[in-house]
Parts: C-alpha cells; sequence; structure tokens
C-alpha cells in the first residue's frame, strides 16, 4: 500500500501536510529472519501532546500495516508501545513488503484539538470517527531475502503415466491417492486426430 498525499476533513499529522507545527511522528523498521519467521522490530517517535494523550487513553493506537504485493498478504497490526516486535510467517510475504505506519482512532473521539495545530485551525475542534487516521508516518518497502525457497521442495500434486491399452479414452484421471493421477494414452493416431 503505497502512500499518497490525500485530503481529510480534518488535521492529520504527516509529512505531506502543514495541519501541525512542531509535531513528529516517525517510524523506522528492520527486520531478521529466524528459521521460519520473519521478526519485525519497529520503532516510533510521537511528539504531539494532544495524540499522545490520546494514544495513552486508549482512544487511539499506533500501528503498522504490512503488505505483501507477490503474495497478496495484508495486515494491519497495532502496536503494544513505541517500541515493538511482530512475528510473521516466513511463507507469508516473498520478494518484498511494504510497511505503512498511522496513528489510528480506536474511537469516536469528540471536540478533538491540539496546540499544535496550524493557525488556519485555530479555535476549531473536529469529531473523529473511530478508524479514521490521525497521523501517517513513515512508507518502507523492504527487500525479503531468504535463503531458501518454500515452494522449491512441494512435490507436485499431479502424476503423469503412459496407458499402453489401444481402447482406452486419451485421458483418464482418478482422484484416489494423494496425487490427481492423469494416464495418457499414447496412440498416435488418436492423437493425430484431435
Amino acid at each position: 500500500m503505497e502512500l499518497k498525499n490525500r485530503l481529510y476533513p480534518y488535521p492529520v499529522l504527516s509529512k505531506y501536510s502543514d495541519d501541525y507545527v512542531g509535531s513528529i511522528f516517525s517510524a523506522n523498521i528492520d527486520y531478521e529472519i529466524e528459521k521460519d519467521d520473519i521478526i519485525f522490530k519497529v520503532s516510533t517517535v510521537l511528539e504531539n501532546k494532544a495524540l499522545n494523550d490520546l494514544v495513552s487513553k486508549g482512544d487511539a493506537y499506533i500501528s503498522v500495516h504490512l503488505e505483501c504485493p507477490s503474495t497478496s498478504y495484508r495486515e494491519l497490526f497495532k502496536l503494544k508501545s513505541f517500541a515493538d516486535k511482530i512475528k510473521l510467517s516466513a511463507g507469508m510475504v516473498n520478494k518484498s513488503l511494504q510497511a505503512a505506519f498511522f496513528v489510528i482512532a480506536e474511537k469516536d473521539i469528540h471536540n478533538f484539538y491540539s496546540d499544535d495545530f496550524n493557525e488556519m485551525y485555530e479555535g476549531l475542534e473536529f469529531d473523529i470517527e473511530r478508524h479514521n487516521i490521525l497521523a501517517i508516518g513513515e512508507y518502507y518497502k523492504i527487500p525479503i531475502n531468504k535463503d531458501y525457497d518454500e515452494i522449491k521442495n512441494i512435490s507436485s500434486i499431479f502424476s503423469i503415466i503412459p496407458n499402453y491399452n489401444k481402447e482406452a479414452n486419451l485421458i483418464k484421471t482418478e482422484l484416489i491417492s494423494d496425487k490427481i493421477v492423469v494416464e495418457n494414452n499414447l496412440d498416435q493416431e488418436k492423437l493425430k486426430a484431435l
């Protein structure tokens, strides 16, 4: 999920806008591969009193959205603290992973105001609905370099065997085992007729 500059009907702390003055929401992500898992170490910095108050009261939370274009995996993780770890099965991702950080409203917030709002919002308060984005942090495209390929060692679900019976149909399939057995009639005359 690549982040794009968009307009919101309320102030959002991000590097794309000047809705806040003197406030920061930044994030960092690193990872290491341990056997069949990827351990992500995330750290965030939120320098805004009003938003920090919302997070500490549980009215908002800091999150990271992980998405893999190759496998269509996507998930939003609520961080338990400003520095947290996320464990993910290595089989869920391949080649690269996109990570985007947000502060999101956990519940409806009424009359929200920050002393760090840009002066154009002076004296204004906002009602924020649950799940709305309050702050947008960094976006990362992380190359995932696994030393192995999970699919390489998986055997095929098909077993193709010849059928020498000239009276048999061109192809016969059986679903009686772990594999799909395909019997191919090798009668060249039947093949030419197709």
